[in-house]
């Protein structure tokens, strides 16, 4: 199995990280989206930890406040 990351386009102003696993033939087993209204965040690595869980590191842009390109990082649960 695969698991992915990237972005969801919401809108002109607004994305989501976007979290997919895949099975070996690339069918999509589920998916879920991470984000916050009027903000551009897309998931750009996954770091799978030793409890078998993942991380996920990002960028989170506020697009009408100016601030660009804050790192983000989520761990699942």
């Amino acid at each position: 199995t695969y698991v992915i990351v990237g972005f969801s386009e919401i809108s002109e102003v607004n994305s989501d990280i976007l979290i997919a696993k895949l099975d070996a033939d690339g069918n999509e087993l589920w998916r879920s989206t991470l984000g916050e209204d009027l903000l551009a965040e897309d998931g750009r690595q996954i770091v799978f930890t030793q409890d078998g869980k993942f991380a996920i590191v990002g960028l989170k842009s506020e697009v009408f406040s100016g601030q660009l390109n804050k790192i983000i990082l989520v761990k699942n649960h």
